[in-house]
């Protein structure tokens, strides 16, 4: 584990079933390797759709966390 990094689990559940872009339950077999939304047309490998909605529910579970900056005086230019 790294010095200043946060860590956050995320339940991947249904995270294939699900479009990226803009919600829509788009049901699947495992065999079905392509996501294809009929709501809003997007079109992509299905791994990738889910990779995003995954990434998404971390961004949402890590929301309005505050974040520190470690910023040295000698590293900002005086104006």
């Amino acid at each position: 584990r790294k010095t200043g990094t946060y860590h956050q689990k995320v339940d991947a559940k249904g995270s294939s079933q699900l479009c990226p872009e803009c919600g829509a339950d788009v049901p699947k077999d495992l065999s079905v390797r392509i996501h294809s939304c009929p709501e809003c047309h997007v079109v992509m490998p299905r791994d990738v759709a889910s990779g995003k909605i995954i990434v998404n529910r971390g961004m949402a579970a890590v929301e309005g966390l505050a974040v520190k900056l470690d910023v040295e005086e000698d590293s900002v230019e005086s104006r």
